[in-house]
């Protein structure tokens, strides 16, 4: 069937309709994208430029200048995207219709020429063409989880349980990971804190994921219908409707299943879930930014168990605009406070993929989850890397004892695993906690999870007593969270102070990789006077941004060690990654070295052990330490960004960042632990940003190769490597000094490269002007490992 032009303008009329009702009757949540007619029109998302307002804009005023801006350039005004109050969609007409051929040529004229005109305006400092993609491949069915282990000695202390907190769940027995008497003590030590009447009351915890089973007699009670919404069909309630759409209701069953007479029960079963419905079919980036941002002052935990593809060999991450709305939800979140957002590490574990190389587990505010099995070991599918934090209880590496769960349709399943049962387990103890401190912001989240956590399987030999006081493995993280000690130490706990920053010069090499199994390091010394630039006492989390070709990517392993000799491994081997253009400016994270002292030399180690025939050479490499600000009095607030000209021994640049935050007031009168005196300092004085600002966006990893969009935002780092001071540019007119605009996560094409380390700043802004290529994340998989869609029908009973 062709359309005409008055009958895709008739279209497009009710489909502004449909926004403008959206704006209208959803103010708690702002406006939902509509559902998107790809068919008959190119949309587009816009970020307005508001750099040089001083202070950000209302969202009445963002919201006129958007609807000028389309009226200015002749395109349609949709709505705004979720809660990003300066990102808009717009959407034209195409030209022929949508099943008439045109050649190649045309088609790309007729959708570039929107992008170019937009870019050339000076209110928009980014644009993007929108087009839906399948981010969620099923896995083919493996084996059922089979039946559990025998029980001994079970009957006793379950009817103890039950009789006590008045259980009837008919599935409780099946829940070791509630209570396992098999193995005394594998799980989650949650009794305890129900006896007390914690139990999820007040607390919300969404589920972005398949669809949510909303009319489960488990959930149903539960559910809270304002905070869901479907964003694969653009309707409101997130029901399964595909064969495989059973995994979100899953998750959602092991966190907030209701006491009742059916299957089992949640880890907090009187919290509410909600579902926000993105991996069954198309998606545009839009979309999944709106999703991860929906209702985000009542649902303050976003459990996600998904990510990019598991295969060993993807480098992959989030788009622009979603590292933007990650951002906005821990600056921004639950009033401020934060968004807790959840995610499971991966399922590639047993293809040698490793969590560092995903752009969503690899990330300071996310909390990365990876598996631990009932006997506290190891399962095989569970990805290690130096970004995990904890672990949770799901399924072996033989697929047996898995999570007992609700299921779809209103079913109940014991087949439940992978890293996708383990997440929500996280989010389910979080939202305990958050009962009764619903004061805490996302990093006291992640400082309790840290302290709190408890080392399991003490003989693996990758445990390292770290210099910050702690037991750390890439495998494990700190350990397993234990629901007791969790939420009793929550409940003295107090709230850290705002985070501040330290970047690191970028320190060049362009030294070949040596291929006899020797290492090329390099080396940046801390010094005390660094930390204090920027009022740091406290470390958190680490980043480390590589550049180096290489022609067989999984052959790089990549370590760092700190001045007191504890090593992270941010990269590890990977056989089946043949990817030939290495590291383009991938930024690895840790938590290994939480609470550490800083001070001295960290140093950077590169090998290639495995094919001599494939070689790479190593770049340049930057740092960030991300961290707690001193007790008051603060230091004065650095004025300006210095050069951070490239070189051996460059300097570090101070930041001082402060998120909303309403807790963090409250830790004015709390010293944190002092760090140990530094065995070596060096002369290096730090530099300084301008004005202190919240925590810099998105701790959330760009493109592993060229980023979509006509332009890309990048932060001072790279440029003012150059020389450039503070300087941010989304393309060649802009310039960017809000601190609210540096990125965690930077990824260059190869003229952006050459415009860092170019003398002159006309060439730098001249070269930097626009981004070529499409991102590298295509698809986004299920981390589910047990996804078989033939299960028994009476593993309902």
């Amino acid at each position: 069937m062709f359309f005409g032009r008055g009958v895709i303008a008739t279209c497009f009329t009710a489909l502004v309709a449909a926004a403008a009702s959206a704006v209208h009757t959803t103010p708690a949540v702002g406006p939902i994208i509509p559902r998107n007619d790809h068919y008959n029109f190119h949309y587009f998302a816009v970020q307005l430029d508001t750099s040089r307002d001083g202070s950000v804009p209302s969202a009445e005023v963002l919201e006129d200048r958007a609807h000028q801006l389309g009226s200015s350039l002749g395109y349609h005004f949709v709505g705004r995207v979720g809660e990003l109050v300066d990102y808009y969609l717009f959407a034209t007409p195409k030209e022929s219709g949508g099943l008439e051929r045109r050649s190649t040529e045309e088609a790309e004229h007729e959708h570039v020429r929107p992008v170019k005109r937009f870019a050339d305006e000076p209110a928009v400092a980014w644009v993007e063409r929108q087009v839906p993609k399948r981010r969620l491949f099923r896995r083919a069915a493996l084996p059922n989880a089979g039946q559990p282990k025998e029980e001994r000695g079970r009957p006793l202390r379950l009817d103890d349980v039950r009789k006590e907190l008045n259980i009837q769940d008919p599935g409780f027995s099946s829940q070791w990971h509630l209570v396992n008497t098999v193995v005394i003590g594998n799980d989650l030590n949650v009794t305890g804190v129900w006896r007390q009447g914690i139990t999820g009351k007040n607390v919300t915890v969404c589920f972005v994921d398949d669809g949510l089973d909303y009319e489960s007699p488990d959930l149903k009670d539960n559910f809270y219908a304002e905070g869901s919404y479907d964003f694969n069909d653009h309707v409101k309630l997130p029901k399964p409707k595909l064969p495989e759409d059973r995994h979100g209701t899953r998750c959602a069953g092991e966190v907030a299943a209701v006491r009742n007479d059916v299957c089992g029960l949640g880890v907090a079963y009187d919290a509410k879930v909600s579902g926000v419905r993105i991996l069954s079919g198309d998606l545009t980036e839009a979309d999944e930014a709106a999703s991860i941002n929906y209702d985000y002052q009542n649902n303050q935990i976003f459990s996600c168990s998904w990510g990019p593809a598991d295969n060993g060999k993807a480098m992959e991450a989030p788009p622009k605009i979603v590292t933007d709305a990650v951002y906005n939800g821990i600056t921004k979140g639950r009033g401020g406070l934060g968004s807790i957002y959840v995610f499971a590490s991966g399922n590639g574990g047993a293809l040698s993929d490793n969590c560092n190389f995903d752009g969503y587990t690899n990330s300071i505010y996310t909390i990365t989850v990876g598996a631990v099995d009932r006997d506290n070991e190891h399962p095989v599918y569970s990805e290690a890397c130096s970004a995990v934090m904890i672990v949770m209880y799901s399924s072996s590496g033989v697929h047996r004892d898995a999570i007992y769960t609700t299921d779809w349709p209103g079913q109940c399943t014991q087949t439940h695993g992978g890293t996708s049962a383990a997440a929500p387990l996280a989010s389910g103890l979080y939202a305990l906690v958050l009962q009764i401190r619903p004061d805490l912001t996302w990093r006291d989240i992640q400082h309790l999870t840290v302290q709190t956590a408890v080392p399991i399987d003490l003989d693996d030999s990758d445990w390292t007593q770290t210099a910050g006081g702690f037991l750390y493995n890439h495998k494990y993280g700190f350990g397993k969270l234990d629901g007791y000690a969790l939420v009793e130490a929550a409940k003295n706990f107090t709230n850290v102070r705002p985070q501040t920053q330290l970047v690191t010069g970028v320190q060049t090499l362009y030294k070949e990789v040596p291929q006899d199994g020797d290492k090329v390091a390099s080396t940046v010394t801390i010094t005390p006077d660094d930390l204090k630039s920027v009022n740091m006492s406290r470390l958190e989390h680490i980043t480390v941004t590589v550049n180096m070709e290489h022609q067989h990517r999984g052959d790089i392993e990549v370590w760092l060690t700190s001045p007191n000799k504890v090593a992270s491994q941010l990269a590890a081997y990977r056989p089946y990654d043949g990817d030939i253009y290495g590291l383009q400016n991938w930024t690895f994270m840790t938590v290994k070295h939480w609470n550490e002292n800083p001070v001295g030399d960290w140093t950077i180690s590169v090998f290639d052990k495995i094919n001599p025939t494939k070689t790479g050479t190593f770049n340049y490499w930057w740092m960030t330490f991300y961290g707690e600000t001193a007790p008051p009095p603060l230091a004065a607030v650095p004025s300006e960004v210095a050069s951070l000209a490239p070189s051996s021994s460059a300097e570090p640049v101070a930041t001082q960042t402060q998120p909303s935050s309403a807790g963090a007031e409250a830790a004015a009168t709390s010293a944190p632990p002092s760090f140990a005196s530094p065995s070596t300092v060096s002369q290096a004085s730090a530099s300084s940003t301008s004005q202190p600002s919240i925590p810099p966006p998105v701790g959330i990893l760009g493109s592993g190769s060229k980023s979509a969009g006509y332009a890309f935002a990048f932060g001072a780092v790279l440029l003012g490597a150059a020389g450039a001071g503070a300087y941010y540019f989304r393309r060649s007119k802009q310039d960017r000094t809000s601190t609210e605009q540096n990125y965690e996560f930077k990824m260059l094409n190869d003229n952006e490269i050459d415009a860092a380390f170019e003398e002159d700043q006309e060439s730098q802004m001249r070269l930097v002007g626009g981004r070529d290529g499409s991102s590298s994340r295509d698809v986004m998989f299920d981390r589910f490992v047990l996804s078989n869609v033939d299960e028994d029908e009476d593993e309902a009973d």
